[in-house]
């Protein structure tokens, strides 16, 4: 991803919901109508997003560490890290959280021609990038992290000094590092690896900016163990919903179900007022092992299925005809 993209990203506009309509109204549409109707739906459900309240409070630790770092004295800040299992909405949830940061950071200066955000100098205009994102390839070295921190900004070159001089010139206030697993920290360059973190880190400090590290069970690696990384971490857990033993486990399901059930049962006109955080919410979870973004695509295409073929009202059938990912359907077997 380089700025121009991450801009694009940020400003652009999900997708409007369609209108709802009673079975009268369907049965009404033409054929014509009606696919492009499903199809917007169709559109519109693919953008899904549970804006539940323990994704909100990942989110209210992120920005109150964000402000408390860009007032707090300049050096090595508090590094921000989101760990989680593979694949389960990590990155949806940051480029959401950091578009919002970057829309409100840039919403009162001025933009050019191209409609992107800049400031001006005596004699030149600059582009101003307060979020830059640097996603890692596999085994990535110091130089990888520099390099992809420069495309960003696009600019050539591996070298620190034009990676940290290029986030001082964009005026840079967060630095995610995506999939930062993907570091060569247990190889023969992990020490440089760890070692060049920190810089960043620092680096970052004395421009009161953040540094945010997003990976898979990051608690389990060496990053979270080095003494001067793990002094400064301040790691968050993207919410997963384990098998409900208890009933306060079980309501805490239900209450997930729910937002999505709030979202979609306008869309269902035959559908009822419990239909899947009652009547399906122990399947649901069977499906989906309590992972949200799994149960949003199981939802979604349910959801789209029962429009689809006029019954208006999601039912066990529905979610049996969705296939989840490898890692669902695996579960489900060995379950």
């Amino acid at each position: 991803m380089n700025a121009a993209e991450f801009h694009r990203l940020s400003t652009q506009a999900s997708p409007p919901e369609p209108a709802h309509l009673s079975v009268r109204q369907w049965e009404a549409l033409s054929v014509e109508h009606r696919a492009a109707h499903l199809a917007a739906l169709e559109k519109w459900l693919g953008h899904l997003w549970i804006d539940i309240g323990d994704l909100q409070q990942v989110c209210d630790v992120m920005t109150a560490i964000v402000r408390k770092n860009a007032t707090s004295w300049p050096g090595a800040k508090r590094i921000l890290g989101l760990s989680g299992p593979f694949a389960i909405g990590k990155t949806t949830l940051i480029q959401r959280w950091a578009g919002e940061r970057y829309n409100a950071w840039t919403a009162d200066c001025a933009h050019d021609r191209r409609g992107r955000p800049v400031y001006y100098t005596t004699d030149c205009e600059h582009d101003l990038n307060p979020v830059v994102w640097a996603g890692l390839a596999s085994k990535a070295k110091a130089t990888d992290v520099n390099a992809e921190i420069l495309h960003y900004h696009g600019l050539p070159g591996k070298d620190s000094h034009k990676a940290f001089d290029a986030m001082k010139r964009h005026r840079t206030r967060v630095l995610v590092l995506d999939d930062v697993h993907f570091l060569a920290t247990t190889a023969a360059w992990g020490r440089e690896v760890l070692d060049h973190l920190k810089r960043l880190n620092s680096e970052l400090g004395y421009l009161n900016a953040t540094l945010l590290v997003v990976g898979a069970n990051l608690e389990d690696g060496s990053l979270a163990h080095d003494p001067q990384i793990r002094a400064r971490l301040k790691l968050q857990h993207y919410p997963t919903y384990p098998k409900p033993d208890d009933r306060p486990e079980q309501q805490r399901w239900q209450r997930v179900v729910r937002e999505l059930e709030d979202m979609v049962l306008p869309h269902l006109p035959n559908g009822k007022r419990g239909m899947l955080f009652m009547q399906l919410a122990g399947e649901l979870h069977y499906r989906t092992q309590g992972f949200l973004g799994d149960l949003t695509e199981l939802v979604a295409e349910a959801t789209l299925a029962a429009v689809a073929d006029g019954s208006f009202a999601v039912a066990l059938r529905h979610l049996d005809g969705v296939v989840l990912s490898e890692r669902a359907e695996d579960k489900i077997f060995s379950s």
